[in-house]
């Protein structure tokens, strides 16, 4: 996994980074804003703010007067920074909307230097910056997505390939979670009559039969069993393998990694040892995404 400067981060640190921003966005009950549109001139920028302080800042910036009502959309003209500027602003009223809370979203003219000058704006007015992936995760907390939807949303922004995309938004979609749920409805059902059972053992009635009991059991486990294989097959499609050059020193591996790569990665030398630190490369074949490693 990369960090977002393009560092590699183990497994670890990632899941420690991914429950301290949870944690922050479920037990901080504060307003954030960021620019939701990619970098780089556009015919619109989106800059979107969520959270308690959102109606506030809706009738700081209003061009006219409007109220922040749910599913609202009005094409206005707002004034920031010494300046006014066409906008449509769209509001979406706690609970019905992407994140849960209150949502509001300023589309403006495409220019990148306006949608910064807008977004200071917002922290100006009580918002703060959000932390990578902060939308999604107050968004899984209220219940909006869950789990697997929140991964697919990291996959979809990861993804290389139309391989790797079309995984990540069979995630998104909830393909995961709709299998899943027959399996969960089944376990549910058993353990409650096992349950019943337990509390009627006195009585003369059988909820569940022994062999029925294990029916159940084995039809779980078969369709986990799939899941899990199926989900090996997604593992390496989303993921991508990872091929790692060894050989001795000096045999042209940092030589073989610059070619494939198409550019220079390592540093060669007629001298044995220059690559002391591991150099990885992505390369695309036709099949997809390959992380390529000089050890």
């Amino acid at each position: 996994m990369m960090s977002r400067l393009g560092d590699p981060v183990s497994a670890a640190q990632s899941d420690i980074a991914i429950a301290t921003q949870c944690a922050a966005a479920m037990f901080a009950p504060d307003t954030i804003a960021a620019i939701s549109s990619a970098a780089g001139p556009a015919a619109r920028m989106i800059v979107r703010a969520s959270g308690p302080g959102v109606r506030p800042i809706h009738d700081a910036l209003k061009g006219d007067d409007i109220e922040f009502t749910g599913g609202l959309a009005r094409r206005t003209r707002i004034s920031f920074a010494g300046i006014t500027v066409p906008a449509w602003v769209y509001c979406f009223a706690c609970p019905r909307s992407v994140t849960g809370e209150d949502v509001i979203e300023f589309h403006i003219p495409g220019n990148p230097l306006l949608a910064r000058m807008l977004l200071e704006e917002l922290i100006r007015l009580g918002a703060r910056q959000a932390q990578p992936g902060e939308f999604t995760a107050r968004a899984y907390f209220n219940g909006r997505i869950d789990l697997s939807e929140a991964e697919g949303v990291a996959a979809a922004i990861a993804a290389q390939s139309e391989r790797e995309l079309t995984a990540a938004r069979q995630l998104l979609a909830g393909e995961l979670a709709r299998r899943l749920r027959p399996v969960m409805d089944l376990i549910a059902e058993t353990l409650a009559l096992v349950e019943v059972g337990i509390d009627f053992s006195e009585e003369d009635v059988t909820f569940v039969s022994g062999q029925e009991l294990r029916d159940r059991i084995v039809g779980a486990d078969e369709a986990l069993d799939r899941l899990l294989r199926d989900s090996v097959r997604f593992e390496r499609l989303a993921h991508g393998p990872h091929v790692v050059l060894i050989g001795r020193p000096n045999a042209g591996k940092s030589t073989l990694l610059n070619a494939l790569a198409g550019c220079q990665r390592a540093i060669v030398s007629p001298l044995a040892g220059t690559t002391r630190d591991a150099i990885w490369a992505q390369v695309r074949l036709a099949r997809g995404m390959v992380r390529i490693i000089d050890v």
